[in-house]
């Protein structure tokens, strides 16, 4: 029987809102159960330092050395996610997945960009850390989410769900897993809740709670097919936004 590991996963999303930490029980191919789970809040000095490296990295976009900014966004994250692994209490960890922030993500380029450094917090932890996912699948021609549709697929047989199962997640960006009994495919599907993040952050709020703000409007259709017709809704499966 492969080992059974108790993992601690940590993500900060596009959306910038904190840090996720949660517990699981797997041995790499089979969830066996889930222990608890916790978001840490950023500071607003936090999530300036990081909004800001992420914008400015576009201008860059990995032309020539990589700026000083993004040294001090990555002490920053380090610290942020350190923070919220002690402020989990967690105990009796086999290993940490660290995510990391990804700040820029060019695919046709075939290079990506995540921030965070696994060292620091093995280093402060005491704990073997696995870090950087997506850099080696993006240079190798992947589109950068290698585990994200592993592990749907390890949610749907964990749930024993028949026939074949869509798994949507909605983060800044959306994407899809469809697992089936011989395939496993995935794709991104363009924008989520990343334009509202934007809306929100230009009127000074941070999150639209239980959707109110979403409700008081109406669709502009017209919008819509105007996004729609964007090149990335052309092009075909997978593909990354």
């Amino acid at each position: 029987m492969a080992k059974v590991y108790t993992a601690l996963g940590l993500m900060s999303g596009t959306s910038l809102d904190g840090v996720d930490a949660a517990i699981i029980e797997t041995d790499g191919e089979q969830i066996f159960s889930f222990g608890p789970s916790i978001t840490v809040p950023y500071a607003h000095q936090q999530r300036m330092v990081l909004a800001d490296a992420t914008q400015n990295t576009l201008s860059w976009n990995f032309d020539g050395p990589a700026p000083n900014y993004l040294a001090e966004a990555e002490e920053v994250l380090d610290q942020a996610h350190i923070s919220a692994i002690n402020t989990a209490n967690v105990s009796e960890i086999d290993l940490i997945g660290y995510h990391g922030q990804t700040v820029l993500h060019r695919p046709d380029k075939r290079k990506t960009l995540q921030l965070g450094r696994g060292q620091s917090l093995a280093d402060a932890i005491n704990c073997p850390v696995v870090f950087d996912f997506r850099s080696e699948d993006v240079a190798a021609g992947g589109q950068g989410a290698p585990l994200a549709p592993i592990y749907h697929q390890a949610l749907v047989r964990y749930s024993e769900l028949p026939g074949v199962t869509a798994v949507l997640n909605l983060g800044g960006v959306g994407n899809v897993t469809i697992v089936t009994n011989t395939d496993l495919l995935a794709t991104d599907t363009g924008p989520a809740n990343g334009p509202l993040d934007s809306f929100l952050a230009e009127h000074d709020l941070s999150v639209d709670v239980d959707g109110g703000i979403s409700q008081e409007g109406e669709p502009d259709f017209a919008l819509i097919d105007q996004w729609l017709s964007r090149s990335f809704f052309k092009k075909p499966w997978p593909k990354s936004a």
